[in-house]
């Protein structure tokens, strides 16, 4: 994968928290099961339409020239995720081959497929399956989850998924969205209302 420096960039944050200089994901307004599975970032996409899904206030973020942007692919992502997504299991003692049966084994393989078009909503299933199957264990794991990906991923300014979103699911215009993490705290700032 390669990193690249491109000139400012425009991207929007949708949200029902009410306006803020700088993003502060613990007083971020959230619905029930919404949490930052993929690590402590300011969660942000390129399209305004897209953002307002996620609130009524849908905020311009900016990134300036010299951000060091990690782009990753969808074929990567389906990788990348199941990384973290297994590293998890592992922390909190969960035996992918020995201590699982078959139905769980169906249901992991099939949202790490997802992990192609959503990494965001590949993770949220995977919390929701361990929550199902290993009830004691789910909290533990979903903390591990954005952890391992904190790590993973603050070493970068912006991680970029391109190409992930199902086009049937949010194709908005005439590109799919894209799911962007902003780690950079000097870049989670809001530019005005959309």
């Amino acid at each position: 994968m390669k990193i690249y420096r491109k000139s400012e960039h425009i991207f929007y944050h949708g949200t029902d928290s009410p306006p803020f200089e700088e993003y502060d994901p613990s007083k971020a307004i959230k619905g029930e099961q919404c949490y930052n599975p993929l690590g402590e970032a300011m969660y942000v996409t390129d399209k305004a339409d897209f953002a307002d899904m996620f609130g009524k206030n849908v905020y311009e973020v900016r990134v300036p020239e010299d951000a060091i942007i990690k782009r990753i692919n969808s074929s990567r992502a389906a990788s990348v995720i199941g990384d973290i997504l297994n590293r998890a299991l592992k922390r909190v003692g969960i035996d992918y081959w020995e201590g699982t049966d078959i139905s769980f084994k169906v249901e992991y393989n099939k949202l790490l497929k997802r992990a192609l078009y959503s990494p965001y909503d590949a993770i949220i299933e995977a919390s929701e399956l361990v929550r199902v199957i290993f009830p004691d264990k789910a909290k533990e794991y979903s903390d591990w989850v954005a952890k391992i990906a904190s790590q993973k991923f603050s070493k970068f300014d912006v991680i970029i998924f391109t190409g992930t979103n199902n086009p049937n699911d949010i194709f908005i215009g005439e590109t799919p969205t894209k799911e962007i993490l902003i780690f950079n705290k000097s870049f989670q700032k809001i530019f005005g209302e959309y």
